[in-house]
């Protein structure tokens, strides 16, 4: 049977789906693994609207028709609450198109069955699922019945048959290993020196916000509520991905690493002799002493995550049911420092009863105790758990499961007092702790209104915090002067918020005034309607996406005076003068999506902008070389191309999006190295290779037509020559560079029925013969890839350009426009 997992794109590891994997596989069974991108559903699909913009529309049958090629017999989901919404409506588009069983599992089938209800979801899996799913699989591989399994309800002819749990897995050792391959397959998880582990199941703590009075209670009377792998067992593992994959950091991500001393001494000792990394873990505050930190130090510990909750002791202790006190919390941050082992902290702010002075008493113990991060979250108050019901008895919520949201970073549903305060506290709550004195400000900066400049404050200072203090290995030991640490953050993150408030304040007027006479020339591709990129197809957004590029309309009608190339290079060669702040924009290639998704924003706006055509791909099905060796490298799987095939000169890494993305780069840049005849030999060589159909879906690269052309004209578009066959004219003899540049002119003469004035080197690519071919071809000028501004004494036939992709944030955007402001950015600015 073919099983195939689909979620949302992870930083930590899936070990659940990770487990099930490799005991399907231990099974017999083929299991393959999908990420989907999660914020255009975010942003839209979940707002309960019935049209949706046309690039969430698009995204989604990108992800049908990757899961279509694999064509699974089964599909799984393991989801959570606040995430159900998301997976039932990706379930339902892809079973209108792909015929296999759903499964879905996780927290929230266990803790709601009555998901089983729900359009499109076939069977449920409840609690663990290693065993359980290999049965149900089995049987249904062997055509026999699925409706009486334990952990299982099963959905057939709108019956719903329910099923108790079976036992818990008493014995860990006996599941094989986390199936590691199926997600280091994508090469940025393989990368990531950090690699997660689990020591054992359950936790013996009955905090009132968690699931786990819950999950005990449906597991009542079906065994040890605790249990624990071998030591030899977790560090055989571990050896085994040591030995496989890079790791430089061992994360433990069980919710208490001390469950049992005498465990803890056997494992500790084997793991400094047969492993001796630095490894995270966490802990409970009240647990913290200075014998066990001796240990853990010794061993290698780097850092540890504690988790507080809250500042009030009557939230913490009779609300939460944490059951320490301050003194054991100061205690334990006091020895953590006092052993060099760097910690951060977990709270919850926005907790039913607080108010905005409670949630500064978090924050003011955080403060007291000096973690590397204070981290928190904002409460969430799920169904069935202690405290979710406490919310709802309470009136704060109302207790739907549609309501929970899907982070908890985001903002509050419960109905609170300094509700909006609370939220903005949240964004500035790790900032705060680093820098106390900055409070007096930020208790006036939380009165205002939601917004994304705290969003930014709080992502940039947690990257700081996790990448050079809790995850940085090149110093186990936090110095005690933090000014270095603190100066580089300032340095690193200081310039992009003033650049932002610079650009939201135009205060880049005065830049403009001195750069006025400067001449500058857009390099665009296409526009998409999407604003996703799932496989290997346009995984740069050359074709920018439609709102990115309408935001950037928007700001050059209101600054800067729009020209057509062809005007600006008939002023310059007559001598006539330009306007200030004069800017061209320019189309490279004849992409369609240019007049489909620009043609009505471009006659909105008035704006001018020059479209550089391939003639010989006019009114054709065909598409440039380059999109089409990219194309050929989209397909998820195709396991009869063999990976890292030896045979070929080229070296293909198929196994992850990101070794088809590096895979096509390196063939492209190959293929651009060569002369014309081999260009084209090799470049048959490698589609045959890569089993390439030509008939992949081309959504992006189709090319526009005469008819299109023709529309064209009435709304500004302008047109230049882009050659006739785009190949590197460097590469290419005297008699077709002469083809590439004069007949595909005359022929654009009569497709568009303009005069065509202006010239784009294919791939940029030029030398003094190419120049002097397009000069004697009656050109007015050319463009080139050289990044930079132009003034009335640069060369008509090397005109520099600002190449603008859909990569650029708007803030980058418009530093992009001064190039020496770019210079800078790109030095000491992430935005």
């Amino acid at each position: 049977m073919k099983i195939l997992f689909v979620t949302i794109d992870f930083i930590i590891e899936p070990l659940g789906i990770m487990y099930l994997s490799s005991s399907l596989k231990q099974a017999g069974h083929q299991v393959s693994f999908v990420k989907t991108i999660y914020n255009e559903y975010e942003r839209y699909a979940l707002k309960g609207k019935k049209h949706h913009p046309k690039e969430v529309i698009e995204y989604e049958e990108r992800v049908v028709d990757t899961i279509k090629n694999i064509n699974p017999d089964i599909i799984a989901y393991s989801i959570t609450t606040g995430m159900h919404m998301y997976y039932l409506r990706l379930n339902k588009l892809i079973k209108e198109r792909v015929s296999a069983i759903s499964v879905f599992g996780g927290p929230h089938p266990t803790f709601f069955p009555d998901i089983i209800y729900d359009e499109g979801v076939d069977a449920i899996c409840i609690g663990e699922g290693e065993e359980t799913f290999v049965e149900f699989v089995n049987k249904i591989s062997l055509g026999k019945d699925i409706r009486a399994i334990n952990n299982f309800w099963v959905k057939q002819n709108n019956l719903v048959y329910k099923n108790e749990v079976r036992p818990l897995i008493e014995d860990l050792d006996k599941l094989p290993f986390a199936d590691r391959e199926i997600i280091y397959n994508f090469e940025s998880s393989y990368n990531n020196p950090i690699k997660n582990f689990i020591i054992g199941r359950g936790c013996p703590y009955n905090c009132t916000y968690c699931f786990n009075h819950a999950y005990s209670a449906l597991y009542a009377g079906k065994g040890r509520r605790i249990r624990l792998r071998t030591p030899e067992n977790v560090i055989s593992e571990i050896e085994a991905v040591l030995k496989s994959y890079p790791l430089k950091l061992v994360y433990f991500q069980d919710d208490i690493f001390v469950l049992s001393h005498e465990w803890l001494h056997r494992f500790l000792s084997l793991y400094v002799n047969k492993i001796n990394l630095p490894y995270h873990c966490h802990l409970r505050a009240d647990l913290v002493n200075e014998g066990l930190l001796k240990m853990l130090k010794a061993s290698g510990c780097l850092s540890v995550t504690l988790a507080l909750e809250s500042g009030n002791d009557y939230i913490r202790n009779k609300i939460l049911k944490r059951s320490m006190s301050k003194e054991q919390i100061y205690t334990a941050c006091f020895l953590l420092h006092k052993f060099g082992i760097k910690f951060r902290t977990e709270n919850m702010i926005g907790l039913p009863g607080e108010d905005l002075n409670t949630a500064l008493e978090t924050l003011k113990m955080n403060i007291k105790c000096k973690p590397d991060i204070g981290w928190t979250s904002l409460y969430q108050p799920y169904p069935k758990t202690v405290l979710g019901t406490m919310c709802q008895e309470m009136g704060l919520y109302d207790g739907s499961l549609n309501s929970i949201k899907p982070s908890f970073f985001e903002e509050s549903i419960l109905s609170l007092k300094d509700k909006k305060k609370i939220e903005n506290l949240q964004k500035l709550f790790s900032l705060l702790v680093e820098f106390p004195f900055l409070l007096p400000l930020a208790l006036v900066l939380i009165k205002l209104p939601p917004n994304r400049f705290f969003r930014m404050v709080y992502k940039a200072w947690k990257e700081h915090c996790y990448s050079k203090r809790i995850y940085n290995l090149k110093s186990a030991k936090r110095p005690e002067d933090n000014i270095r640490s603190r100066a580089i953050f300032i340095i690193k993150n200081i310039p992009s918020y003033f650049f932002r408030i610079a650009i939201a304040m135009n205060f880049l007027l005065i830049l403009r005034w001195f750069g006025r006479k400067k001449i500058l020339i857009l390099g665009y591709h296409g526009i998409s309607a999407s604003s996703q990129r799932g496989g290997v197809i346009d995984f740069d957004y050359r074709h920018i996406p439609y709102k990115q590029f309408e935001s950037q309309m928007i700001y050059l009608k209101r600054h800067y005076n729009i020209m057509s190339l062809s005007e600006i290079a008939q002023r310059l060669k007559t001598g006539k003068s330009l306007p200030n702040n004069t800017v061209s924009i320019t189309f490279d290639d004849g992409y369609a999506d240019v007049y489909l998704n620009g043609f009505e924003l471009m006659k909105r706006y008035s704006i001018a902008s020059t479209v550089f055509l391939i003639s010989g791909l006019i009114d054709t099905d065909e598409i440039a070389w380059f999109d089409k060796v990219e194309m050929a490298f989209d397909p998820v799987h195709n396991c009869s191309v063999k990976s890292n095939n030896s045979g070929s000169e080229f070296m293909l890494n198929l196994l992850s999006r990101e070794g088809r993305i590096k895979s096509s780069i390196t063939a492209k840049e190959k293929l651009k190295s060569l002369d014309e005849e081999q260009r084209r030999i090799k470049e048959k060589k490698l589609l045959d290779i890569l089993q390439f159909s030509g008939l992949y879906k081309n959504d992006f690269y189709v090319h526009l037509n005469s008819a299109q052309i023709e529309k064209m004209k009435e709304v500004f578009f302008d047109f230049g020559s882009h050659s006739a066959t785009h190949p590197i004219l460097t590469k290419v003899k005297k008699e077709q560079l002469d083809f590439e540049v004069s007949e595909s002119k005359k022929e654009l003469n009569k497709i568009t029925k303009t005069r065509i004035d202006s010239f784009s080197y294919p791939n940029g690519s030029y030398d003094n013969i190419v120049e002097k071919a397009v000069i004697n071809a009656d050109y007015l000028c050319a463009v080139t890839t050289e990044y930079g501004a132009n003034d009335l004494k640069s060369n008509l036939y090397r005109l520099k350009r600002i190449e603008v992709t859909g990569t650029f944030s708007f803030e980058y955007f418009v530093c992009s426009l001064y190039p020496w402001l770019k210079r800078i950015v790109d030095r000491f600015s992430k935005i």
